[in-house]
């Protein structure tokens, strides 16, 4: 039940997170939390991977009262129902169009949508179901893979 929960958060694949996003965004409608998809683009053993502060950003995005479905990949959040992928070599793969993001994640956390800064709620609770498939050689947080 997610009323227990502050928000939930999707790792992806990048290839297709935008389709998904945007599919889970039209297919739930108005929620009452956030669910925020997240992935990388280098693997989570890589030297210079950005799998660790995607994660940490999905999870902080998750407890702000954003609640809708959104991507938080490299230095923002974005609207998961207008995403796109638009660089398969940068950390900031991700854009939208005609749309702010929702939330910029720099040395502080300001939000577009209230136009001040956001705190995460004080309480954070980060529940893992781990689920996982065989993973494909171009999906980006393969090595945190159990099938491997």
């Amino acid at each position: 039940m997610i009323v227990q929960y502050d928000g939930v958060v999707i790792v992806h694949g990048t290839d297709t997170m935008a389709d998904t996003a945007s599919a889970v965004a039209m297919l739930l409608g108005p929620l009452p939390k956030p669910a925020v998809l997240t992935g990388s683009q280098k693997p989570l053993d890589e030297p210079r991977t950005d799998a660790r502060s995607n994660l940490i950003a999905a999870a902080l995005v998750a407890t702000l009262p954003v609640p809708e479905v959104t991507i938080a990949m490299g230095s923002h959040a974005l609207r998961g129902a207008r995403a796109t992928k638009r660089d398969a070599w940068g950390f900031d793969a991700f854009d939208s169009q005609n749309q702010d993001a929702l939330v910029e994640l720099g040395l502080g956390v300001i939000s577009r949508r209230t136009f001040g800064r956001l705190r995460p709620s004080r309480r954070t609770t980060i529940a893992s179901s781990r689920v996982c498939s065989p993973c494909d050689s171009r999906d980006s947080i393969q090595s945190s893979c159990a099938a491997r």
